[in-house]
């Protein structure tokens, strides 16, 4: 039976489509049938088009000094510079504005959004408190969540460890926040994380910490396709080789839930598999959250799973992934599953070598 499920999961994980994601149900991990956004990140969604970006950059140059409300047209150059690196530029834009325009919410979200990219997070945290003030429905009312990362990345910095050991948002004040009927409008986080990937790409630890919450967050309250997504984009986003074993880990636990309610699994709704391809996801990062699942299964199944190459087993439906992974350069950093137990040896060795320096120099001392 276990084995029967974790070929299940294998088909749905390797069932690359061509079709685009549609209104469909996704399954909640109590049982329950909700409609609600899927969550990928395509690169459409990472990478801004540099191409048509500049275009637009050049057509709003050309309009300069022509419109009333030229300043509109001298806000989207600023944000045209943005999206192409060239933030200087936006700011020599975007200061004077914001002082003959102190009330125009674009202005001012843009400003504050050009000083956290230029690293000037204090002055950034204020302008984009301001703009909350000004229109606190922006980005479906999520700005909020741009003013909890700011003030984490004001109060800690570069500390790694605490976007570790600390969330940024809770559950709780998602769900707090989270109000309406429209689900659209309730995703707040998502549309955060959205918003931010194209300006910070992998790996990042802010990015990493808040996919974490969006996962725990859909694995209580929303579906678990989307837990699952960005349990895996986890992978992609974290920098720290310790902590890519703690979220190797939660993965696993995931995927252990869902298998372990049969009705559950039965119904993976087509949507996800239509999901992992939208969603373009690495190949590479595929492969490890199969190998993931492979170790929640009993002693016996997991060895029949390492003698077959199942991803062989779908090359009528797809390229292999491995040749996909091999192709495609990886977008993550990750441990392999085969260097854990050189990682602890190591660990565990360095850490014994020191202690027997300690001991051999305290009785050395003492003989003296």
């Amino acid at each position: 039976m276990y084995m029967k499920h974790l070929l299940s999961l294998l088909i749905l994980f390797a069932s690359y489509s061509s079709h685009a994601c549609g209104n469909e149900y996704g399954m909640s991990l109590n049982g329950d049938r909700l409609h609600t956004p899927i969550f990928y990140l395509s690169d459409r969604y990472r990478n801004f088009d540099k191409e048509e970006i500049r275009r637009k950059l050049g057509e709003a140059i050309s309009k300069r000094g022509q419109e009333e409300d030229d300043f509109k047209n001298e806000s989207n150059i600023a944000l045209y510079y943005m999206k192409l690196g060239e933030v200087k530029k936006a700011l020599q834009i975007l200061e004077p504005l914001a002082l003959e325009f102190p009330d125009e919410y674009i202005i001012i979200a843009n400003l504050g959004t050009a000083y956290e990219l230029d690293g000037q997070l204090t002055k950034a945290l204020e302008q984009i408190r301001k703009g909350y003030a000004i229109n606190p429905n922006s980005h479906y009312g999520s700005e909020w969540i741009h003013i909890k990362i700011l003030e984490a990345k004001v109060a800690h910095g570069s500390n790694s460890s605490w976007y570790i050991s600390h969330s940024i948002i809770t559950v709780e004040e998602l769900l707090e926040k989270n109000t309406g009927h429209d689900r659209r409008h309730r995703n707040h986080l998502a549309a955060q994380i959205r918003t931010r990937v194209p300006f910070t790409p992998a790996p990042n630890k802010v990015i990493a910490n808040l996919l974490r919450t969006y996962a725990e967050y859909c694995a209580e309250h929303d579906t678990y396709e989307n837990a699952l997504m960005a349990r895996i984009y986890v992978l992609e986003f974290e920098e720290s080789n310790y902590q890519l074993l703690r979220d190797r880990s939660s993965l696993s636990d995931l995927i252990k839930k869902i298998k372990n309610r049969d009705d559950i699994f039965v119904g993976f709704s087509p949507m996800f598999k239509d999901l992992i391809s939208t969603g373009e996801i690495d190949p590479s990062l595929l492969i490890y959250a199969i190998d993931t699942a492979a170790l929640q299964f009993e002693k016996e199944d997991a060895i029949q799973f390492t003698q077959l190459d199942s991803l062989e087993m779908f090359k009528t439906q797809n390229d292999s992934l491995r040749e996909k992974a091999n192709a495609k350069p990886k977008r993550y950093k990750i441990q392999a599953a085969g260097q854990n137990g050189f990682f602890w040896g190591s660990l565990f060795g360095t850490i014994g070598l020191v202690l027997g320096i300690i001991i051999a120099t305290i009785s050395y001392r003492r003989k003296k």
